[in-house]
Order: C-alpha cells, then structure tokens, then sequence
C-alpha cells in the first residue's frame, strides 16, 4: 500500500473525513492527502492538476480516492459520470473505494454501474479501512 503518492478524500462530513485522513496517515506514511467537502471541487482540482498538458506532461492523478456517496450539489455517483467523461484523463491508475452510511443493499446497483474497487460503510475506522485496502487494492 505505500507505493500511494497521492490520497483524495471527497466527504462532506467533517469527521468522517478527520478519520479517513488519520487513518489514512498510518496506512500511506508518505502519501499526499488531499481533502475535499464536495465533488465539485475535487472534480475542479482534477481536471486542473492531473491532464497532462505539453507543458507538463508527467502529472498523475491520485492513485487512490476515498468517495461519499452522499455529498451535497452532486452525489458520488454523479462525480463518477462526470469523472470518467473527462476529457485526456488517464483513469487506468486511480483506484476508487466508496464510503457511504447507507447499507452496501440498498447501493449495490449503482454501485455495479461504476468501475470502483468496494464499497465501505461508515463509520471508518482504521481497522476496516486498513481491513478493505490491504483485500480490494490492487497491486
């Protein structure tokens, strides 16, 4: 797990998000994180910071993003559509874990609709964050 280089957590919740960043800070000791409330921004620091352009044609995109489902303006799910129609986008090295209160049952099938590694439910805790990388990130 630690050849991560950059984290993106995306969760509206503040706690929610202090536990992924805590956790995430045992799991990856050398790895940007990156936080945001909403998808919009994370959508805007994407399409910004990870397309390659002539100027900069080394940039990556986080290996690994933390995804709530439940998020104000546009949900995760809206996020995914809209990350995966990106324009110049290389998606094959971001591995994406959704987090959500709601019951795996109730989302199973929106969740089959997304190329996403699981599907965590809250509360995170580092045990079953540390629990679901090591099973579901590929290597």
């Amino acid at each position: 797990m630690e050849r991560i280089r950059q984290l993106l957590i995306i969760d509206d919740d503040l706690a929610s998000r202090r536990l992924m960043v805590e956790a995430a800070k045992e799991l990856f000791v050398h790895t940007k994180i990156i936080t945001y409330p909403n998808a919009l921004d994370a959508l805007s620091y994407i399409t910004t910071y990870c397309i390659p352009t002539l100027d900069n044609p080394h940039v990556f995109c986080p290996e690994l993003i933390l995804l709530d489902v439940n998020l104000p303006v546009i949900d995760g799910y809206e996020f995914l559509s809209e990350l995966h129609s990106i324009e110049g986008l290389q998606h094959n090295n971001t591995s994406i874990l959704l987090v959500s209160s709601l019951p795996y049952e109730k989302e199973k099938r929106k969740v089959a609709l997304f190329p996403v590694l699981g599907y965590l439910e809250k509360p995170v805790t580092l045990e079953n964050l540390r629990f679901a990388l090591k099973n579901i990130l590929p290597e």
